[in-house]
């Protein structure tokens, strides 16, 4: 359907194109050249726009390609028994997507958490990125998308909580509009254990430290501030800043890896808010930089 052609495909553009998809691209190809004829002092039939028609439906069909997908085929056997109860995390999956509204695109990062049931067992890693697919291959808005994605993880692996965040630019705001460029929207969805703020705040916290970003399971984090730990002369609880477990809050911590349905009565965010152990490893870290500055510059 080439506009100011014959508004047929050629046999290789046919061969190329399954009998169940032939029409979808067809109906997108004559859609295509409409709008292009609607475009005032424009020349569908010169060389550049010439195919342009047949080039955007093979390209919106494979946008849209999450309509023939489903979560229970992409996953298919990878599904493993492990008796594991930690938090399972994974940052920064991308994510593009179609605004159903304007039909421009949206995109950005999904993280997803879970802490799995050891009665159903843990999801190959990969799998994230096919479920955030399925959904995403569609025309969406990022709120329904999240919701989607922390439903199907849900209905999947049935864990005993899953937390979902969903960070997106999108261009229907960005390239007209408003235009504000870079704005970013946040979305969130929280399931089961993930409702205690406890257990989503040591989600967030993990995708915060950068000593927590190299690992995908729920241990207790250590220390990060570099090879030259001697700077610090003390770190967190109090412990030495040369000590190897100068961030273990474990001693103290009441939830010791598992995670219960939340009481407010027996909150233990004070011995185990991750988020505040990083944030005393930041002051202190940033009181030895202000020192060595000042030492360096004025003297001791």
């Amino acid at each position: 359907a080439a506009a100011g052609g014959s508004g047929e495909f050629g046999t290789h553009e046919r061969n190329s194109i399954s009998v169940r998809c032939r029409d979808q691209v067809e109906q997108s190809a004559r859609a295509a050249e409409l709008i292009l004829h609607g475009i005032p002092s424009e020349e569908p039939g010169r060389e550049g726009l010439r195919e342009t028609p047949l080039r955007f439906a093979k390209a919106f069909r494979e946008l849209t390609k999450g309509y023939s997908m489903s979560v229970e085929e992409e996953v298919g056997g990878a599904i493993f028994k492990e008796a594991e109860e930690k938090m399972v995390y994974m940052k920064d999956i991308p994510v593009y997507s179609l605004c159903e509204h304007h039909l421009l695109p949206f995109f950005g990062s999904v993280h997803i958490a879970y802490i799995p049931n050891p009665d159903v067992g843990i999801i190959g890693l990969s799998k994230f990125s096919r479920i955030v697919d399925v959904f995403a291959k569609r025309l969406q808005v990022q709120e329904r998308l999240t919701t989607e994605i922390a439903d199907a993880i849900l209905k999947l692996l049935k864990p005993k909580g899953v937390a979902v965040i969903v960070q997106c630019r999108h261009m229907c705001m960005e390239m007209r509009g408003v235009c504000r460029q870079g704005t970013q929207t946040t979305t969130t969805d929280k399931r089961g254990v993930f409702c205690n703020p406890v257990v989503f705040r040591e989600f967030c916290s993990l995708l915060l430290l950068p000593s927590a970003s190299t690992g995908s399971t729920g241990s207790k984090p250590k220390c990060d501030l570099g090879s030259d730990k001697g700077n610090l002369t003390e770190c967190c609880s109090g412990k030495s800043a040369e000590s190897e477990d100068c961030c273990d809050i474990g001693r103290s911590c009441t939830h010791d890896g598992t995670y219960k349905s939340y009481d407010p009565q027996d909150d233990p965010m004070k011995d185990c808010d991750i988020y505040r152990v990083y944030l005393r490893c930041a002051k202190n870290e940033s009181s030895a930089i202000a020192k060595l500055v000042q030492d360096a510059v004025i003297g001791p």
